[in-house]
């Protein structure tokens, strides 16, 4: 019973037949209606309508069709099919303003932990994705470590850089991370300040694993930049690596051309994974959002740069015109 609900609020079209007058279809009618699904329903011509759903359009067949009757049944069934398939997977709302049920949840899922994310489906997330993967945090040293290896659902164990280079060179995956620069004065505020002396020497560790992540990726970058290709359809993967020389990072990222997961930083957790996280799905307003402002956030960095590289300072006073 369990997988037929699912299948009610998941899947993108419902076909109800209305026949012998079965009570268990119009029980199932009733969550699909309300998870905002699509529900096609055929009516048999001596099934008696209720008053339920005497509202909705439901195409009457007959048993007994043949021959061109039968032809015109089918094609009209497959012009409502088209139909539907041009509209959106889901109805916004159900019922005048309530959210669809089940569509929160499958878009949205909540962790209260980054830590309750388990390495099989956190790996999961990066093998799906087709087009791109991103990285934001402190310093993403974990993430080059070559003496960490990532489980996955069929028992492997990868590499996650060896992971990067079968995306980038077979899926033609962009991956793009960004990290801290280890001289940005913020970074000093996004350490959990508990003791003088520990929180200098927490500043240090840190500002060198910044440096040993960025020195990693960035001969990451460099090989499979030598071995990429361009294929036939005109993409190329490739890895970019940038290092935030002012702003902060607020939160930990993985975004996929699939997913996200986004952890905030809060410095009441000694470590990052002690938060709490977000999962989710592409096509939402928050993934759209999160999405634009990392890819923002990198072209604010790299105009910042040059400015600093330039004139030595953020800010622009104003020249007095002459006369």
């Amino acid at each position: 019973m369990e997988q037929v609900v699912e299948s009610l609020i998941h899947d993108r079209i419902v076909f109800a037949v209305l026949a012998f007058d079965r009570p268990n279809v119009y029980y199932e009618i009733a969550p699909a209606t309300a998870a905002g699904r699509h529900v096609i329903m055929l009516r048999h011509d001596r099934e008696k309508t209720h008053f339920d759903i005497a509202g909705l359009r439901a195409i009457p067949y007959r048993y007994s069709m043949e021959g061109e009757a039968l032809e015109d049944k089918v094609a009209e069934v497959a012009d409502y099919v088209r139909t539907v398939l041009r509209q959106e997977a889901f109805k916004p709302t159900v019922f005048k303003n309530l959210n669809p049920l089940g569509r929160l949840y499958r878009e949205y899922e909540f962790k209260p932990t980054f830590k309750d994310i388990s390495i099989p489906d956190y790996c999961e997330m990066f093998l799906q994705a087709k087009e791109f993967i991103c990285l934001q945090g402190i310093t993403l040293l974990h993430f080059a470590r070559s003496n960490f290896l990532w489980n996955t659902h069929d028992g492997r164990n990868l590499n996650f850089f060896d992971l990067v280079r079968g995306k980038v060179l077979f899926d033609a995956a962009s991956v793009r991370v960004v990290m801290m620069h280890e001289d940005n004065a913020a970074l000093p505020h996004l350490i959990k300040f508990l003791d003088r002396e520990k929180f200098t020497d927490s500043v240090k560790a840190i500002r060198e694993e910044i440096r040993q992540s960025f020195a990693a990726w960035t001969a990451l970058r460099r090989e499979l930049e030598a071995k990429a290709s361009e294929r036939a359809d005109g993409r190329k993967g490739e890895v970019n690596v940038v290092r935030l020389t002012h702003g902060v990072v607020n939160y930990r990222l993985t975004i996929t051309d699939q997913q996200l997961v986004v952890t905030p930083y809060f410095n009441i957790f000694p470590f990052n994974s002690q938060g709490p996280a977000l999962i989710c799905q592409a096509g939402t307003s928050f993934y759209d959002n999160i999405k634009r402002e990392f890819l923002d956030r990198a072209v604010s960095n790299h105009v910042a740069t040059a400015a600093l590289d330039e004139h030595g300072s953020l800010e622009i006073t104003s020249v007095p015109k002459a006369g």
